[in-house]
């Protein structure tokens, strides 16, 4: 078991709490135990397992804080989706490709470590009740596809010279506090973005372009 690299238990009906002696699997890389019942907090001995590379542990019942990751310098995938979690958001490391703290418990402010993920392609953290400014560095992440911070109480103005990474695919800045202008960037006529603004304060004059291609999504969705 010690030169276990890979464990997957999704789908399946396992309940108490995450157990702690994974971390005794020094060359753990894989673990993901999602579509269970794990119940508690997550075990503070997960900041120790350096070797991982995805942790996912989403749509289970976990709650409490998440242990510091900074140290897990490896990790590229993280989701955490549909738990309990919170109140406040985890300390990250920045090799992250994948982050997904979707419909949890997080009141916080957002780490300020987000804007230090150059290699992240898909974040979405909504569906919490997260504060504070939000940073429209994180719309110009070189790597980023995906940005959904829909349905959290981000606060801040935008502007229209804001800059966004061109290869930005899907945006979601819906059921938020800000104001301004809508960025340039994210009025551009390309087919292939998909922007949502909906439910925030005035966010000036927006194109009837993209407002249709927001209210199609939206129903798509």
């Amino acid at each position: 078991m010690r030169n276990l690299q890979t464990l997957i238990l999704d789908h399946n009906s396992f309940t108490g709490e995450v157990p702690d002696w994974l971390s005794s699997l020094p060359g753990l890389s894989v673990l993901s135990l999602k579509n269970n019942s794990f119940s508690g907090s997550l075990p503070d001995a997960l900041s120790t397992m350096t070797a991982l590379r995805a942790l996912v542990l989403s749509g289970n019942n976990l709650s409490g804080q998440v242990p510091g990751l900074h140290n897990l310098t490896n990790l590229q995938v993280l989701d955490l989706e549909n738990n309990n979690l919170g109140p406040q958001f985890p300390s990250l490391p920045t090799k992250l490709v994948s982050l997904v703290l979707r419909k949890n418990k997080f009141h916080s402010a957002v780490s300020d470590e987000l804007s230090s993920c150059y290699q992240l392609k898909k974040l979405d953290i909504s569906l919490n009740e997260l504060v504070g400014l939000f940073s429209p560095s994180l719309l110009s992440l070189p790597s980023l596809t995906y940005l959904d911070i829909g349905g959290n109480k981000f606060t801040g103005k935008l502007s229209e010279n804001i800059s966004c990474n061109e290869q930005l695919a899907f945006v979601n800045l819906s059921e938020n506090r800000l104001t301004g202008d809508l960025p340039d960037c994210l009025q551009s006529s390309s087919r292939s973005r998909a922007v949502l603004y909906n439910g925030n304060f005035y966010l000036g004059d927006i194109r009837i372009s993209i407002l249709c291609l927001s209210v199609i999504v939206k129903l798509l969705l």
